[in-house]
């Protein structure tokens, strides 16, 4: 056989790999991603720095990878809709791209209201996130801080009565989307009455994380959580001012008697963080 006619090895190239492992390719990606937004973002110097960052694709390998072929796009939204932010919600693009297309993609939502020195969201812009929230039908894990959520819903307490109004028809709204939650993340909320308030919308919460320093000023709040959330099985509670500050389990003597393990027994996991100041005695 003549040279010219032997046959010519197929180049293999990022489009010609197999799909399972261009799904490992944009889930690897946007772990990456994450991390880089936690390390980078964070302890930028300024808002300049971190648009530098971003405009450099650093950051953003799971967008641009969304950009080389269809296949990958579709492979990527996945992952790029998995998480989305208030501010991501309140936009055109939510209306005019997500609804539409990737609503179903959007099993968690953060809503942190505004930043550090940034301008508080107005009422009508806090309560149209929380409206959105209707038209997600996979939502089941959502992160909430207490500012714009007592902006859109009224303030919570055990001992409050329902709000009135468009605040109203909001909470009422958002009854059902509460219930089908299986992971609810509470911040910054002022008081345990105002935690227990809100968890009492919640029925099906198996994850359950609390930061704040709301939690150590009523050792009845661990005792409280497990009983309005009968199938909870991860409880974290923390109370730090960095978030780093660990207490481990192990040192039960540092706990309140109602924090005892036959209260914890029926916890997959438990992960509670307090500042030495702080540890109830």
């Amino acid at each position: 056989m003549a040279d010219n006619d032997a046959p010519v090895a197929r180049l293999a190239t990022l489009s010609t790999l197999p799909l399972e492992i261009k799904a490992r390719i944009c889930e690897l990606a946007a772990l990456q991603d994450e991390r880089y937004q936690e390390r980078w973002i964070p302890g930028a110097p300024g808002e300049k720095l971190v648009k530098v960052h971003l405009n450099e694709w650093r950051g953003r390998s799971l967008a641009a990878l969304s950009e080389t072929s269809k296949e990958f796009n579709e492979l990527a939204a996945k992952h790029i809709f998995y998480t989305l932010t208030d501010t991501q919600i309140d936009s055109l693009t939510f209306s005019l791209v997500v609804l539409p297309r990737h609503a179903s993609r959007v099993l968690r939502v953060v809503i942190a209201g505004a930043p550090p020195g940034g301008a508080a969201a107005t009422e009508a812009s806090t309560q149209r996130v929380f409206a959105a929230l209707l038209m997600l039908p996979n939502l089941e894990d959502l992160r909430v801080s207490y500012e714009p959520t007592s902006t859109a819903l009224g303030e919570f307490g055990t001992s409050l009565e329902s709000p009135s109004g468009a605040t109203g028809q909001i909470r009422r709204a958002f009854r059902p989307v509460a219930r089908r939650l299986r992971t609810v993340g509470l911040v910054d909320f002022p008081s345990v009455d105002a935690i227990v308030s809100f968890l009492d919308m919640c029925e099906n919460v198996q994850n359950l994380e609390i930061a704040g320093p709301a939690i150590v000023e009523d050792e009845m709040l661990l005792t409280q959580c497990l009983g309005m959330n009968p199938v909870l099985d991860r409880l974290t509670l923390d109370a730090t001012s960095s978030g780093t500050a660990g207490l481990h389990l192990g040192n039960t003597w540092s706990l309140p008697l109602t924090w005892t393990a036959k209260t914890l027994s029926g916890l997959g996991f438990i992960n509670i963080q307090l500042d030495a100041s702080g540890i109830p005695s």
